[in-house]
């Protein structure tokens, strides 16, 4: 019998995967084709993905199950492995964020506190765009030490300082103080901003000539968009 091709193998689970989403119980269906040991790294992100349009508990815990055991192996892997794992990372970010929202904030702070810049980047954009205010004193103290030196406006750190400054401006409903502090901390570091003027579009009167911080309502004045 002729070996299967890699292109039928992936004609196989493509098929496999859309009769799984067109099941009755398509979060179960999916859960199960994850357990499959065989799945190589493009099939298992596949089903990570197509995980983020369904509900359910067994969904949710094996998304979680997933994301640490990548997390867990990422720094013992080879090169080509860690690659691997950082797309299952990033893919379990975004299908959280997807269905589970503000319940995954725990998994999008872990994913801030990743070495890898990638990971780092899907965990802010996730808590900008769906976590709750459990992580603002941690993304308060990150964004305050990446404002320490001149950001590049071609450098992934600028993205992540906007994506933290969505963050923190959409929960200082919760603690009118947290919008002064925020406020303050910009323009002390307005100097290391590439694009400040970017800032104050998104968020009129922030920047060093604007009103009192008191004044500006910071969660009204900008609507995060999903990054995926």
């Amino acid at each position: 019998m002729a070996r299967m091709t890699y292109s039928e193998r992936m004609d196989k689970f493509d098929a496999a995967l859309k009769a799984a989403a067109s099941g009755s119980d398509v979060d179960q269906a999916l859960v199960s084709m994850l357990a499959d040991p065989g799945l190589d790294s493009y099939e298992r992100v596949g089903v990570v993905a197509a995980l983020g349009h369904t509900h359910g508990d067994s969904g949710s815990r094996a998304l979680r199950e997933q994301f640490a055991a990548a997390c867990e192996t990422f720094p013992g892997t080879t090169k080509r492995r860690r690659s691997w794992n950082r797309d299952l990372i990033c893919a379990c970010v975004a299908a959280l964020t997807v269905r589970d929202g503000p319940a995954a904030t725990g998994i999008y702070t872990a994913a801030v506190r990743h070495p890898n810049w990638i990971i780092r980047s899907y965990g802010i954009g996730a808590l900008a765009v769906a976590g709750d205010d459990s992580a603002w004193d941690e993304i308060m103290t990150w964004l305050g030490n990446a404002l320490q030196r001149k950001i590049r406006a071609s450098g992934w750190t600028w993205g992540q300082v906007l994506e933290a400054t969505e963050y923190l401006a959409r929960h200082c409903s919760q603690d009118p103080a947290r919008s002064t502090q925020l406020i303050l901390m910009l323009r002390d570091h307005w100097r290391n901003l590439p694009d400040p003027g970017h800032i104050e579009r998104c968020w009129p009167g922030i920047g060093p000539d604007g009103p009192h911080p008191g004044t500006i309502d910071l969660p009204g004045t900008h609507k995060v968009l999903p990054p995926w």
